[in-house]
């Protein structure tokens, strides 16, 4: 296989993932988590049912879920699309097994392999379970996690050896610390989109007026359920509005986390890219994040805010992978 052409397989998985992600994102966002009740297919068919017998007999199967059409359909075209990425990872797996000038790629091959079909579980298991929380939090996370093991395909197609993570010593420590506040601050993220939080404070920088309420259950409070429960939400406002204030103590967290590394790299002469990398990501993603409560959350921007988390952990994890924080000088 030539080379340029297991990069541009590599650049389209990257791509057929920032789909994935989107797509999922814009199923939740139109509460259509639920809009096939079933796995793999969709009230049992491979396509969502659209003639009025069809519907009749999904409905009789699944009284509780109603047949509707945006929600079947943007339910599965993330299915779809996520398939069809699995397909493309199994193929270049297998390539890569059977070609010995491939060896270089095995072995993120085979984790990439191995995390698609991880994420498929997930997938049925964010459906079997109702839309719980926890895995739909999960499930978010993993997506970040195939991207990010699509964009290693990609730099070792590009450069033709395994990956190296070489970051100085004078990076290490503020490089290790916005890397966990990044991944908690997803995962906050995740929650509040899955707990239905996104609009529980209007009002800034105080949640309608309060720094903490009085929460009923807590922020992390997610019972299992059986049915669609879950559609809209099940905390009390209260405990919605903390997971809200917990999710912006994240964001200022984070920028704290992001102004030491930073600091960092001016002080060791770092060209200003490099510090764009960090410093671009995070301002919009703050401003779609303001935008989103002055605005009560319209659908592009919260999709947006998505796209926007996204760009944020690839910019951040392009500077780490691409040797730029190897020396403790760069100009």
């Amino acid at each position: 296989m030539k080379a340029a052409f297991l990069k541009h397989w590599a650049l389209f998985n990257i791509l057929l993932t920032l789909l994935v992600i989107t797509l999922g994102a814009l199923t939740r966002l139109l509460d259509a988590g639920l809009g096939c009740p079933d796995w793999p297919g969709c009230y049992g068919k491979i396509i969502p049912p659209s003639n009025s017998e069809d519907i009749l007999q999904a409905e009789l199967a699944h009284p509780l879920f109603p047949v509707e059409q945006l929600q079947a359909w943007a339910e599965m075209i993330h299915r779809y699309a996520a398939s069809l990425l699995g397909l493309s990872i199994l193929i270049l797996t297998l390539i890569c097994l059977t070609k010995e000038s491939l060896r270089y790629m095995r072995l993120l091959m085979a984790l990439s392999l191995f995390w698609v079909i991880a994420q498929g579980v997930f997938g049925a298991l964010t459906v079997t379970l109702r839309i719980w929380p926890p895995v739909v939090t999960l499930h978010l996370l993993g997506g970040l996690v195939m991207l990010l093991l699509c964009y290693g395909q990609y730099q070792q197609a590009l450069y033709k050896k395994p990956l190296e993570l070489v970051i100085h010593k004078n990076y290490q420590q503020p490089v290790m610390l916005l890397a966990i506040m990044i991944v908690i601050q997803l995962i906050l993220g995740g929650w509040t989109s899955a707990q239905y939080a996104g609009l529980a404070c209007p009002d800034l920088p105080l949640c309608q007026g309060q720094i903490w309420p009085d929460t009923v259950h807590g922020p992390f409070y997610a019972p299992q359920v059986s049915g669609q429960e879950y559609l809209g939400g099940l905390l009390p406002m209260a405990d919605r509005m903390a997971v809200q204030i917990l999710h912006r103590l994240g964001a200022v967290l984070t920028f704290i986390a992001a102004g030491w590394l930073i600091l960092r790299l001016w002080a060791n002469g770092h060209q200003s890219s490099a510090v764009n990398f960090i410093l671009l990501p995070l301002i919009f993603q703050a401003a779609i994040g303001i935008s989103n409560v002055l605005l009560l959350l319209p659908l592009p921007l919260a999709l947006l805010h998505n796209t926007g988390a996204v760009i944020l952990w690839i910019c951040f994890w392009h500077l780490v992978l691409s040797g730029r924080l190897a020396y403790a000088n760069r100009t």
